[in-house]
């Protein structure tokens, strides 16, 4: 192949997956707006800046999930595959639910409430932290963190705490392929379980006398 045609052929092959990436970021942007309903925007307690970088990392997550569930659709489309794909989307409503339900538990037990924010704890005190909390008598995160103007390193172990916002983080990414794939495969099982529209046949063209 001449070296023209193999350029010609790149750029034909580039600007086809181009716009076929167009198609699924959409398609993931509509879904995250879905699943952005029953989940808080990512973490709380995490900074803006990082909270925008997992936004997007979910916003990938679930385009990939479109693009893998929709090569399998082209496979398994037909109406026999209908069993197949309610009891996916069963299992995936399963899994998805436990995995907000867990989300929304350590969300609230790991962080308290400071300055209108939501603030992650660690689960190890310091020593200078230790020595505080025992002779106030263990008083609750929120006063911890007025007492010492929201300075959480100065309470709980670095450690601690972003061992914490990493199970957190990795919790949200669970929740959305989960929650995007449950979505898509029941929307596969309704399109499975609709019988196809039969045309009426056409009328014969009258023959010529």
């Amino acid at each position: 192949m001449p070296p023209t045609s193999a350029a010609s052929a790149l750029l034909r092959w580039i600007k086809s997956l181009r716009s076929n990436w167009v198609a699924l970021a959409q398609g993931g942007t509509w879904v995250l707006l879905i699943v952005g309903g029953l989940l808080y925007p990512p973490p709380a307690g995490v900074q803006e800046q990082d909270a925008k970088l997992w936004l997007r990392v979910g916003q990938f997550v679930a385009t990939a999930v479109i693009g893998i569930l929709f090569v399998l659709s082209r496979k398994k489309g037909s109406a026999k595959y209908l069993r197949m794909w309610l009891l996916l989307s069963c299992l995936l409503l399963i899994f998805g639910v436990a995995a907000v339900i867990a989300y929304y538990h350590w969300q609230y037990t790991w962080t308290c409430s400071y300055a209108r924010t939501r603030v992650i704890v660690g689960s190890e005190y310091t020593d200078f932290g230790r020595t505080y909390a025992e002779r106030e008598g263990h008083p609750p995160c929120e006063d911890l963190l007025n007492d010492f103007a929201g300075q959480v390193e100065r309470i709980w172990t670095r450690e601690s705490i972003l061992r914490r916002q990493t199970m957190l983080v990795t919790a949200y990414l669970l929740c959305v392929p989960l929650l995007t794939a449950c979505i898509l495969s029941l929307l596969q099982a309704i399109h499975c379980s609709t019988p196809p529209v039969k045309r009426p046949p056409g009328r014969r063209s009258a023959k010529p006398q």
